[in-house]
């Protein structure tokens, strides 16, 4: 099965939702909807150990970031969905992508880091991906790591609602233990960091 076969019964600004036949095993067909999305992108920024402060471990910038489909705020990392390329200007010159067409992957992680955390990094590398919610969305999230970050202030949208905390690496995991930390592309970068690349 190829992904975006079916009917689009429902369309807004970020997604489409679709629906397709599926054959039963036992004959005739059962109707199964999808939302159809762009790929999006989670980044860990890391801060190294301040041995002038007596520190002995890396940091972690974290969000706090109001989700209104919840109706809470969330501990996340910084993340987001690709975006339409308005002109070749906007995706760092002439790399062949068109206007309409999405965004280059690499510059959508340092964008996003950038606009939710006021942060840019001197180095950000490709970690990992993942399907979230495979069942349903076809959605794949694009893992990242940045480090060398200078502040330069954030660059919210308009309705976004996010604050940023940086926190020891030892304190991000525990908030995963505990359950503080309850969103799942944070979590998975965050244990994958741990486990694979520190």
């Amino acid at each position: 099965m190829s992904q975006g076969k079916g009917e689009q019964v429902y369309r807004t600004e970020r997604f489409d939702v679709m629906e397709v036949d599926l054959k039963k095993r036992s004959g005739g067909a059962l109707r199964r909807g999808y939302i159809r999305t762009a790929d999006a992108v989670v980044v860990l920024p890391i801060m190294p150990a301040d041995k002038e402060k007596g520190e002995t471990e890396e940091k972690v910038v974290l969000i706090r970031n109001e989700r209104f489909a919840l109706g809470k705020v969330l501990w996340e990392l910084p993340a987001g969905t690709l975006e339409r390329v308005k002109n070749e200007a906007d995706n760092g010159g002439d790399d062949g992508v068109k206007s309409g067409e999405w965004e280059d992957i690499d510059l959508a992680a340092g964008r996003e880091l950038a606009e939710e955390t006021g942060y840019v990094a001197g180095r950000i590398e490709r970690m990992s991906g993942f399907y979230c919610c495979p069942g349903m969305v076809t959605e794949k999230l694009h893992g990242y790591l940045a480090r060398d970050l200078r502040f330069v202030g954030q660059k919210l949208d308009e309705t976004e609602q996010i604050t940023t905390v940086v926190v020891p690496m030892s304190k991000t995991m525990e908030m995963i233990q505990a359950g503080e930390i309850e969103d799942a592309k944070s979590i998975a970068l965050i244990l994958f960091y741990s486990v694979f690349k520190s």
